[in-house]
């Protein structure tokens, strides 16, 4: 991960409120954080299908055993070393049977998991009860798996907000893609991908950032100063066929979209059964259907002269408020600091 990124997960995280699983924004935009759909779009996970549950194993080093067929050195198997699971099931043996096919297939599955949506903050090892999601393979990609990995970051965020957690967990590309997909001022230019493919692939950072200093602050300013057209509220409309969506994914894309108007049958028949269950709407990450965010009506100020912002040949916004901020935005997005883009440098206005 470059510097570039790292800057701008701080910045979101910086604005994430553990009461409501939502970042706080200025008063223009409001309340923004990943949702399902985010999850669907960007990374093709599954947000239906088989709810992700684990129950308690009694013994670690039994189920272990039973699953990928060694034990890993060490005191503790509740836990597993990412870099043993790597070193020993890196390569299948010849004239393999079915039962080793499945154990080096496990063996990858949790090493995957815990490397991405199940990310520790150390990123050094992962629970051996996620073993058991593996335990029937056909079932595998039944699981809601974009349900999960959503959960475990909105969980991780929780604690990350707090000064005496440094780490954050989970998976950090759907919060990175998810802040490139809704706001300008924050993504590079966008790689062309192919249809069947995830989003997620149209942000591979194509270079390092070359000049770091005061770009931590500089990403904090255009946050709080963005507005309403600075964000891309539905970035989805138009996208490629990801060719994998089954019925019921599109009809909860329908009830995305419709967001406050549409409620889910489940939902509806779950709040019959009890008045003390909300109906919560998958449209908004926080609590309650009443709290239902519409996006904004775009406005057009007229800004003051010293507020010009030059628009730069990819039709992004250079709102950077200074000439070397405006270099280190032509340095991330072409690679050199002298480019086409640098002459418009003369339209920025400093008070």
């Amino acid at each position: 991960m470059n510097q570039h990124d790292c800057v701008t997960l701080s910045t979101i995280i910086e604005r994430s409120r553990s009461e409501t699983n939502t970042g706080h924004f200025n008063v223009d935009i409001g309340e923004m954080m990943p949702t399902l759909e985010d999850t669907w779009k960007i990374f093709q996970l599954k947000v239906t299908g088989v709810a992700i549950t684990v129950r308690r194993v009694e013994n670690y080093e039994e189920h272990i055993v039973c699953m990928i067929g060694e034990v890993p050195p060490g005191r503790s198997n509740s836990f597993i070393q990412l870099t043993w699971l790597r070193n020993t099931f890196n390569q299948i043996p010849k004239n393999y049977n079915r039962t080793t096919l499945l154990r080096y297939t496990r063996a990858y599955l949790l090493y995957l998991v815990g490397r991405t949506i199940f990310a520790d903050s150390t990123n050094r090892t992962v629970p051996t009860i996620y073993l058991q999601l593996f335990e029937d393979i056909d079932v595998v990609g039944q699981y809601a798996w974009g349900v999960a990995a959503l959960a475990f970051l909105f969980r991780a965020l929780s604690k990350v907000v707090h000064v005496d957690h440094q780490h954050l967990s989970g998976s950090t590309t759907i919060l990175l893609c998810w802040a490139h997909e809704h706001f300008k001022l924050l993504c590079p230019i966008p790689k062309e991908i192919r249809s069947g493919q995830p989003r997620s692939l149209r942000w591979v950072p194509p270079r390092e950032w070359y000049n770091t200093q005061n770009f931590n602050l500089v990403v904090r300013q255009e946050l709080d100063n963005a507005q309403i057209n600075d964000v891309i509220w539905t970035p989805y409309e138009v996208y490629l066929d990801i060719g994998e969506e089954s019925a019921d994914d599109r009809d909860y894309g329908l009830r995305v979209q419709v967001a406050g108007e549409e409620v889910s049958e489940e939902l509806e028949q779950d709040d019959e059964m009890d008045d003390n269950v909300p109906i919560w709407h998958p449209s908004r990450p926080d609590e309650g259907p009443s709290n239902t965010q519409p996006i904004p009506t775009p406005i057009q100020p007229e800004e003051p002269r010293w507020q010009l912002r030059p628009v730069l040949q990819d039709g992004r916004s250079a709102t950077h408020s200074s000439r070397a901020a405006l270099i280190q935005s032509c340095i991330y997005h072409c690679g050199s600091r002298s480019c086409q883009h640098n002459e418009s440098v003369n339209d920025v206005y400093i008070a």
